[in-house]
């Protein structure tokens, strides 16, 4: 018997906060000059966002620099830190600058395909999952957050119709890193993911 729901595992680098030299850390320092120096407050915040996804990481480094180089920035001048970082996010991830990013049209597309009609019927899990992710960033935008009680909400209506019920989705989801549950509180696996999702 093979399971009904196959789950996506991202594949996330490791970070504990103010760690100097984790994973994620050593990531950060592959992707970006040398020449460009971080505290572990800019490690932590990057982690905040990217959840140590590689993929979405690199994007948004890539985004960062060109901020940055946009911003007139010299990057001998610089050690990036997180309230550096907190200004990049809220310049270039809202919404509105997310949906006209080249940074970031694989996910967008990504995204796309699993908020479509056709994966509702294909792929029933990833629609349901996807849509909770575009409600929580659409109507919390700036806490990315929402209650217990929101959630079943939001998966309710995602599901409608469907034979998903909200405590596996919710289940399943926290187990491939879409979600996760704090203290009562469903936040996104991935703040980013969900912020793209928020674009559609």
């Amino acid at each position: 018997m093979s399971p009904l729901v196959q789950q996506l595992d991202f594949p996330l680098f490791a970070h504990q906060k103010g760690a100097p030299d984790s994973e994620f850390v050593e990531l950060l320092k592959k992707v970006l000059s040398q020449k460009l120096k971080f505290n572990t407050s800019f490690a932590d915040a990057v982690y905040e966002e990217t959840s140590g996804h590689p993929f979405l990481t690199v994007n948004v480094l890539i985004d960062l620099c060109d901020w940055l180089i946009e911003n007139h920035v010299s990057e001998s001048e610089i050690e990036l830190n997180g309230v550096q970082f907190e200004s990049f996010i809220q310049q270039r991830l809202t919404h509105h600058a997310l949906r006209n990013s080249k940074y970031y049209g694989f996910f967008r597309n990504m995204l796309s395909e699993y908020l479509g009609e056709d994966a509702r019927h294909t792929d029933p899990w990833l629609y349901c999952v996807a849509n909770v992710l575009r409600q929580i960033s659409k109507q919390h935008p700036i806490a990315l957050k929402c209650t217990m009680v929101k959630y079943r909400q939001i998966a309710d209506e995602a599901a409608y119709g469907l034979s998903i019920s909200r405590d596996q989705l919710l289940t399943n989801a926290v187990m491939a890193n879409f979600l996760k549950v704090e203290k009562g509180v469903v936040k996104p696996g991935i703040k980013l993911m969900a912020r793209i999702a928020g674009t559609h």
